[in-house]
């Protein structure tokens, strides 16, 4: 990473490609800034709490992330890994709620930068770092971390079956695999676009079996799963409108869709949690 975004020196910083339907050279740090300055924060002084109604890049945000945050036992001597961190909220909420060493991958660089300056900007780069790598080769050595966090991503990832495999190469013996995600119900198929995808050949929704499967496929003993997950509802403190408009500006076309779906049963939301086991390498 270059020493100036950690210094807060870059402010056009812009993601290229088209993966998960998000358009081309978008300024993230500017549409970031507006929205801030907007609300009253100063964009160079934000509190974590301020960036919640951007920074949450999956339905239901910050709720959503501290619901599956809630369902695990994380510590503070803890590394976790988590994989399409986007711009960094769920991995800033877990360094600030557990207290534990967060390590961000991201497949595309603009956010990973994005999300270094934003980390930066609320004080948690000491415990919150982030890197540009694909799920399918995470950059870490065998038997290195604690937990591998992956919430609302697997959607965009084909290859589920290398996924849960890479998870467990890193995975210490004991550590755990938790995966909040988008499946396919009864109805499906959905309509797009949807928030991970512009079009249908850009997402990877399967049924519900398919990231359990993977996870034994890989070695990984099933602990958790659970379907039909309930819209989690908002932690003790103040609210927070969601304002994924401000990143995405076609969001309240994807939301909707992906509101219809869920009523007509075209998708649903899964939890999986998975252990690697003690005696495993």
């Amino acid at each position: 990473m270059d020493p100036g975004i950690l210094q807060g020196e870059v402010t056009h910083v812009t993601w290229s490609g088209t993966s998960s339907g998000l358009p081309d050279d978008v300024d993230i740090l500017q549409r970031v800034d507006a929205y801030l300055t907007s609300a009253g924060v100063d964009p160079a002084h934000p509190a974590p709490q301020d960036l919640y109604a951007v920074d949450q890049m999956h339905a239901f945000g910050y709720s959503a992330t501290m619901a599956h945050l809630a369902r695990l036992e994380l510590t503070a001597d803890m590394h976790v890994v988590d994989v399409g961190s986007g711009l960094g909220g769920a991995a800033r909420v877990l360094a600030g709620e557990a207290g534990c060493r967060v390590t961000g991958v991201d497949v595309l660089a603009g956010l990973v930068e994005a999300a270094s300056v934003l980390t930066h900007r609320v004080h948690l780069n000491d415990r919150v770092t982030f890197v540009t790598a694909s799920a399918l080769a995470l950059p870490f050595p065998d038997a290195a971390v604690d937990h591998v966090w992956c919430h609302y991503v697997t959607m965009n990832i084909e290859d589920k079956k290398q996924f849960a495999c890479e998870a467990a190469r890193i995975l210490k013996p004991g550590g755990h695999l938790s995966v909040v995600e988008v499946v396919a119900g009864p109805a499906a198929p959905p309509s797009y676009p949807l928030p991970w995808a512009l079009v249908e050949s850009e997402s990877f929704l399967r049924g519900p079996r398919a990231v359990r499967d993977a996870v034994e496929a890989a070695g990984l003993v099933l602990v958790a799963a659970e379907e039909n997950l309930p819209r989690p509802s908002w932690p003790p403190g103040p609210r927070v409108t969601q304002r994924l408009d401000v990143i995405i500006s076609d969001w309240e076309a994807r939301e909707r869709n992906m509101i219809t779906a869920r009523r007509e049963g075209r998708v649903t939301d899964q939890f999986v949690l998975a252990r690697k086991g003690v005696g495993a390498s």
